[in-house]
């Protein structure tokens, strides 16, 4: 897997960051197929000194406090020759044919069945963000231009790339 970019900054608690821009060159398809590229190679693992299972991305890059999967993010440049309305489908299209890898899977707990009772297991999903270019260069990447996958909307970095506790993301 090849990323156009990879950033890190661990003395500014940034993790490593899978970044993906998009130009409108690529077929949607194409597009939707990297995050089930980028989920076989974040599984992928070899052995580490110890003899203890890793994930091999870890062995290209520093580990973060961040635990799972690297976050993936998204810079839609639509330029000037898309409308908000063509941008705003393309980026629905890609949530949505997506969300397998995004999503995490729901584990059913117990109780009654009218109470739906359980959480959402995030362990093997991507953190996956979009923004757009125009909004990174008018009000800069601390900015609350970040959108996460499953969040409501736009925040801050550090924001969009928390996983809060069960009890606090209840």
């Amino acid at each position: 897997m090849r990323a156009d970019a990879v950033l890190t900054a661990p003395e500014a608690s940034l993790p490593v960051l899978f970044v993906e821009v998009d130009n409108w060159t690529e077929p949607l398809e194409t597009l939707e197929a990297k995050f089930e590229k980028y989920l076989r190679y974040f599984r992928l693992t070899t052995k580490s000194s110890l003899g203890d299972d890793m994930p091999l991305w870890r062995t290209r890059y520093r580990p973060s406090s961040r635990e799972g999967h690297p976050p993936l993010v998204f810079v839609f440049n639509p330029g000037t020759r898309i409308g908000p309305q063509a941008l705003r489908n393309r980026v629905t299209r890609v949530l949505n044919g997506t969300r397998p890898v995004w999503s995490g899977d729901y584990q059913a707990g117990y109780g009654s069945s009218e109470e739906r009772d359980g959480d959402w297991d995030f362990t093997d999903a991507i953190p996956v963000l979009f923004t757009t270019l125009d909004r990174l260069q008018a009000s800069g990447p601390r900015a609350a231009v970040w959108w996460r996958c499953g969040h409501r909307q736009r925040e801050p970095l550090p924001d969009a790339l928390a996983n809060p506790t069960y009890h606090r993301a209840w």
